[in-house]
């Protein structure tokens, strides 16, 4: 992995056993690094109303630049903070492949979007609220480019109110 994170994805690295006697075992590791290699072309597959320009946005990486494993994971990190999938995996495709050049790993991005519409109800009793109730509703990828939108009431015989935000990434 520290290979493949300072711009080798072939790295790989094997181990030999060597018995020197009853209670003594020599173990070599040799690390092969293979070729240096930089991002290639980016796939982007199963979003429907997420645009690609969304998901590229978010996205630690950008093709020439040197490749390194660790921004992969926190890319894909980065798109399921943003709530509007279910499901993120990025995967490094094997070098040239997918008609990429030589020395460049081609990615894939898949995506399963979630609902981007979220409701909830809440209520209770105190003894010096007395009965409270509350209801949250939040739009995910608001009029598009993962744009939210949040909208709460409230109500309680010490606290009434609404409030609404958005938040644009």
């Amino acid at each position: 992995n520290l290979l493949r994170d300072h711009g080798y994805p072939e790295a790989r690295v094997s181990l030999a056993e060597d018995r020197l006697h009853d209670r003594a075992v020599r173990i070599r590791y040799q690390a092969l690094p293979g070729p240096p290699a930089v991002f290639g072309p980016i796939q982007i597959a199963g979003n429907t109303s997420v645009s690609d320009a969304v998901i590229r946005r978010e996205l630690a990486y950008r093709p020439g630049e040197s490749f390194r494993r660790s921004v992969v994971v926190e890319s894909q990190r980065r798109l399921f903070n943003l709530e509007l999938f279910d499901f993120v995996n990025i995967e490094a495709l094997p070098v040239g492949e997918a008609g990429a050049e030589p020395g460049t790993v081609p990615t894939r991005v898949t995506v399963v979007e979630g609902d981007h519409r979220k409701i909830l109800f809440s209520g209770g009793y105190g003894t010096e609220e007395k009965f409270r109730v509350e209801g949250t509703w939040r739009h995910v990828n608001f009029y598009g480019g993962a744009r939210v939108l949040n909208a709460r009431a409230k109500w309680s015989s010490l606290d009434q109110g609404l409030e609404a935000d958005i938040l644009q990434p």
